[in-house]
């Protein structure tokens, strides 16, 4: 195997008969304009025979790079990805024109006569992927949410217990997180690549899907306490057995072969120590308060247009709460609740979260906004009424994924590892 890094969490893999590319997020900005690559550069991506993706968020599943690839033999690019009760991805990409091969949840699937590949969901969204091709084996659990040793050694039992020769996996926090948790969260990733190393055993780590800044001028506190490549190698060397491998844009790495780092991280340091000096994005709309309630209102019709109201009441009554906003360009305090809407409050709660009416809108706007707001993390708030908030608003999120609070739709829920992760989510908040 070869791989040829892109940037963040896309790369090339190279089998001797096919070209993989994984995660192609090469441009622009990401999260309602949260995230931005730490630098840029120009890829070659044109002789590529599939393209897998781990699931639907932005910095991994870029729109516009399907759009604007692959214009002459899009037929002959196949695209890789889980295998979704809402056929949405699928459909989007056939009518592009992409062949489309779905991915059956953990089961070994043969690709041509080139490869074998095993893609296995992690609730409620992401996927981790093997592809093995009869001499080596790469596993990618790219940001996929591994805190709890069990999701680990899942991903041990599904594989076979395989020999894994090359393990890339995320080494940063990638969501809000308040000031007294972001140091912790940071820890937190360190050790979860040494659980992933001490479970997996793999011969080579790749730290990567972290070459990001929070780039709004609203989420750049973020960047406080994010880990950077000197940090991660120092923590690797002191605390596990295994050869790290860094790569920087473009780079070629045969699986296998000896690999100095330095220039390496020298490259991506140059960008982590000069983090200040990086652009920051600003607002681009202020949205008024009647603007707001009419955006709440549609949001709302469409609520109970795909779920039974009956459920949507049970599940309000237990997990919502009416949450207190700031809404800062405007310099108004509202508060705002599931089934009561948005109410205006003349004075400031002691506690609020601080946001700009974009994001409110974006919230309302799609069904994803609620997960764009947590990741984007363009707002200011305490760890307790943020999680108050996504709980409260997270029946978008879940009708995103294809699963729907009605009588008929329960078998979606049945699996108990969806079942487990989301009484986490709704005991804990979210969180990546």
């Amino acid at each position: 195997m070869e791989i040829t890094f892109l940037n963040h969490a896309s790369y090339i893999l190279k089998t001797e008969k096919s070209s993989v590319l994984f995660d192609p997020y090469l441009s622009g900005t990401a999260f309602n304009n949260g995230w931005k690559l730490l630098n840029e550069e120009e890829h070659n991506v044109t002789d590529i025979n599939y393209i897998f993706y781990s699931h639907e968020h932005p910095d991994h599943f870029q729109v516009d790079f399907l759009k604007n690839n692959f214009t002459q033999n899009r037929d002959e690019v196949t695209i890789l990805y889980q295998e979704t009760y809402d056929k949405r991805v699928k459909k989007f990409c056939t009518n592009l024109g992409y062949t489309f091969i779905e991915l059956p949840d953990k089961k070994e699937l043969k690709i041509g006569n080139d490869f074998d590949i095993i893609c296995g969901k992690v609730p409620f969204y992401d996927s981790w992927v093997m592809i093995k091709d009869g001499n080596q084996n790469m596993l990618n659990v790219n940001d996929c949410v591994l805190e709890d040793p069990s999701l680990v050694h899942n991903i041990k039992k599904y594989t076979k217990n395989a020999d894994i020769d090359v393990l890339f996996t995320q080494f940063s926090y990638a969501s809000f997180s308040d000031p007294e948790n972001r140091s912790y969260r940071a820890r937190k990733q360190l050790e979860t690549i040494k659980l992933q190393n001490d479970v997996l055993s793999p011969k080579n780590i790749i730290p990567f899907a972290s070459f990001i800044y929070f780039a709004h001028e609203e989420n750049f506190y973020m960047n406080d306490s994010i880990n950077t490549p000197e940090v991660v190698e120092d923590y690797i060397n002191k605390n596990l057995n295994v050869d790290s491998i860094w790569l920087k844009p473009n780079e070629n790495w045969v699986v296998g072969d000896n690999k100095d780092n330095e220039e390496s991280i020298n490259y991506w340091m140059k960008f982590y120590s000069n983090l200040q000096t990086l652009p920051k994005i600003k607002s681009l709309k202020t949205y008024s308060l009647n603007e707001l309630e009419e955006k709440y209102a549609s949001y709302f019709k469409k609520i109970r247009s795909r779920n039974n109201f009956i459920l949507v009441y049970i599940y309000n009554l237990i997990f919502g709460k009416k949450v207190s906003l700031y809404l800062h360009d405007i310099d108004k305090h509202i508060e705002i609740g599931l089934l009561s809407g948005i109410k205006a409050l003349n004075n400031n709660t002691e506690k609020y979260i601080k946001l700009h009416t974009e994001s409110l809108a974006f919230i309302f706007d799609f069904d994803f906004g609620i997960d764009t707001f947590a990741v984007a993390a363009r707002f200011e708030s305490s760890e307790d009424i943020f999680n108050d908030f996504t709980k409260t608003f997270a029946i978008g999120e879940l009708n995103n994924t294809g699963k729907f609070l009605k009588f008929n739709n329960f078998y979606k829920f049945i699996k108990i590892d969806f079942i487990w992760r989301l009484f986490k989510f709704f005991r804990k908040g979210s969180g990546n």
